[in-house]
């Protein structure tokens, strides 16, 4: 899953094709070609679904994976939510910051999408991509937010492919 995680965010930075960067590929069959220069995110959104079902072991080290796309200088801003039918916490983090979880006891009730991406339309429009650690168990999974959707499931894996085709959006990936 951490392999997956991290390719997601690598297809989630905007690139642009450049004659300041040749494509050395092109060298080798003698002629010039344009190269890609990868921008880096601008705003990378991880939520937590807190409604019980995500362990905190699973969240610490979900949490240090996606921190380590600020860290690389990979994202210009992290922003954590912890929901459950609600937002009930945010966090904000930029370069330099030590991303620090809050604990998961504030949450514990119902699982609804909904409020979570009505939150990123409303305070978080430029979002670049967002990342949802939850067991997918769950009917209001909202609106599309207009930016690439990872959903880390955590659960069984003899479930995964039953909730995995569920989302109306995004890339379900199990990471166990």
């Amino acid at each position: 899953w951490r392999d997956k995680t991290r390719n997601f965010v690598d297809q989630s930075m905007s690139k642009e094709i450049s004659w300041a960067r040749i494509n050395r590929r092109s060298l080798s069959i003698g002629t010039l070609m344009p190269g890609v220069i990868s921008d880096r995110l601008n705003h990378l959104i991880f939520i937590v679904d807190t409604s019980g079902s995500v362990d905190e072991k699973m969240f610490k080290a979900m949490l240090s994976e996606v921190a380590g796309a600020l860290d690389e200088n990979v994202t210009d801003q992290l922003t954590v939510l912890y929901a459950d039918t609600r937002v009930h916490d945010v966090d904000h983090f930029v370069p330099g910051d030590l991303v620090t979880g809050r604990t998961l006891e504030n949450g514990g009730g119902g699982t609804m999408f909904s409020d979570s991406f009505k939150w990123i339309t409303d305070n978080a429009p430029e979002a670049s991509a967002v990342i949802y650690l939850t067991d997918l168990q769950v009917s209001d999974f909202g609106e599309d937010p207009g930016c690439p959707v990872l959903w880390a499931v955590f659960g069984p894996e003899h479930s995964f492919d039953h909730l995995a085709e569920r989302a109306p959006f995004g890339m379900p990936i199990h990471i166990g």
